[in-house]
């Protein structure tokens, strides 16, 4: 895909610290397998029928924020046990099926009921995640993402995966809209990135009257691409970048690709966050 037919996105992403640190082995009702996770509760156990997904962890009691984690596939070497690994995006429970054609280029569809159903995404062989054990590196003690062979200008090096959600802001001088805001609890998310806005006076919007924000986040969910790094106090510009792109289903997604000097052999995947990253972030 060449560089005109790409579009730069706005996103919001910080380096994410675990919130969840209660963790013990413990045994599943369904098999004599003894897994790692947080102990399930008395409710929880009580609600299990059959037999349990693979991957599945169940949270304590008090840990009422934590969401399940169930994995799509194995997931890659140093993933974090807390998270999800996709292999493609997951809809929000609270997404409306009536912005699913808003998830396609115009000219990629022709109904506008169309569904979000994309293709798996295998984790890139040329890709790895490692911990960052370099004190001067500002993530040190977290991941980051490298690759396992030189990537040449210009090409797609991961796609950016996650959970698909939406937001509603009310038009200032709309006399439709009845709530001024609906909050959405991706919001404040590390790893959200924008996909879509749909303007309050679009007339094609479900939601007449209401800006929409469309986004990706990754924070609990997400494959490799969650790992990459603002370049700034590791090198001096960018190697990669976040451009809007299509997978193989014709949907809209985020995607990380190569810049024009490539990306050596070994070396880690920058991305810049932009200057409103980090002006939202000042103390």
């Amino acid at each position: 895909m060449s560089q005109e037919h790409r579009q730069q996105s706005a996103f919001r992403r910080q380096i994410f610290l675990p919130r969840f640190q209660n963790f013990e082995r413990y045994k599943s009702p369904s098999s004599d397998e003894l897994r790692v996770g947080p102990a399930p509760s008395e409710k929880a156990v009580r609600g299990w029928s059959g037999t349990l997904a693979s991957y599945w962890f169940l949270p304590r009691p008090e840990s009422t924020s934590m969401p399940f984690v169930k994995h799509d596939a194995q997931p890659p070497a140093s993933w974090p046990t807390e998270t999800s690994y996709l292999v493609k995006c997951r809809l929000s429970p609270t997404f409306p099926s009536a912005l699913h054609s808003f998830l396609f280029d115009k000219n990629t569809v022709s109904s506008p009921a169309a569904r979000y159903n994309p293709r798996p995404v295998i984790h890139p062989s040329h890709l790895s995640i490692k911990v960052i054990k370099d004190p001067g590196h500002p993530a040190n003690g977290q991941a980051g993402l490298f690759t396992k062979r030189k990537i040449p200008p210009g090409e797609l090096v991961i796609p950016y995966l996650g959970v698909i959600h939406h937001s509603l802001v009310a038009d200032a001088d709309s006399d439709v809209a009845t709530i001024a805001v609906i909050p959405d609890e991706h919001e404040h998310s590390d790893y959200d990135l924008s996909l879509v806005r749909i303007s309050a006076h679009d007339p094609l919007s479900p939601f007449f009257g209401y800006h929409v924000s469309i986004g990706v986040d990754a924070a609990h969910a997400g494959n490799a691409a969650r790992f990459v790094n603002d370049y700034r106090g590791i090198s001096s510009e960018p190697n990669a970048e976040f451009c809007l792109g299509h997978g193989a289903a014709g949907e809209l997604r985020m995607e990380i690709w190569s810049l024009k000097k490539g990306i050596a052999k070994g070396e880690e995947v920058l991305v810049s966050y932009g200057k409103s990253w980090w002006s939202a972030r000042k103390p």
